[in-house]
């Protein structure tokens, strides 16, 4: 019985590895770091796993601090850790990040979803406008599964599950009533994913200047 717990026990602290289920994680990467607003951003990481993109950036010449609510998977965050990157083990809320500092670029990687699993469509909506009051840039890659919102008991978002033409739709509804007409999505790209979510689609929003 003993070695059975002590199986289960390392079982449950065993970190989901983001980068292994992703196909197209090298590749969004390369585009966030393309996108970048400046040659030295300040970048905010909510939903940062186990710190797979908040460390590519670091290594190229930015500052990236992620937020991840898995202790496992935040753990292992910390133990590779580039020099210019840092990680918080916390449960992200709008009040959160309104309450913290301006950045240069807010990612939102495979996390709104999982906001809305948890908390609800209002949940997703609070930290999604919270983002837009402290940066100017956001990366947003949206969920085109309803399983990815479900899992914790919520009723399916109001699009076609696995329609990337659907989905897309949803998500600039989203970001027009949460965010507002000043801001506009100028990067839409759909990347393969896995085999039970064949694409996910990343969206670079930006705040129109004022002229």
């Amino acid at each position: 019985m003993r070695k059975i717990l002590k199986k289960l026990k390392k079982f449950r602290k065993k970190p989901a590895i983001f980068a292994s289920g992703h196909q197209s994680h090298k590749e969004r990467n390369s585009i966030i770091l393309d996108f970048l607003p400046d040659k030295k951003s300040w970048i905010l990481d909510i939903g940062s796993n186990t710190g797979e993109t908040a460390n590519f950036l670091a290594e190229n010449s930015h500052v990236a601090i992620g937020l991840e609510k898995m202790e496992a998977e935040y753990r292992t965050s910390l133990r590779h850790a580039n020099r210019s990157a840092g990680f918080l083990c916390t449960d992200v809320t709008g009040d959160f990040i309104l309450s913290g500092p301006r950045w240069d670029a807010i990612l939102l990687l495979s996390v709104l979803h999982r906001i809305y699993a948890f908390g609800g469509d209002e949940a997703m909506k609070a930290v999604l406008f919270a983002s837009g009051q402290k940066a100017d840039v956001l990366f947003v890659e949206g969920a085109t599964r309803h399983a990815r919102y479900t899992s914790n008991g919520c009723e399916a978002p109001d699009f076609e599950d696995l329609n990337l033409e659907a989905a897309s739709q949803w998500h600039h509804k989203i970001f027009n009533d949460v965010l507002g007409p000043s801001w506009v999505v100028d990067f839409e790209k759909s990347l393969q994913c896995s085999d039970k979510e064949p694409f996910r689609i990343l969206y670079r929003l930006s705040r129109k200047s004022e002229t």
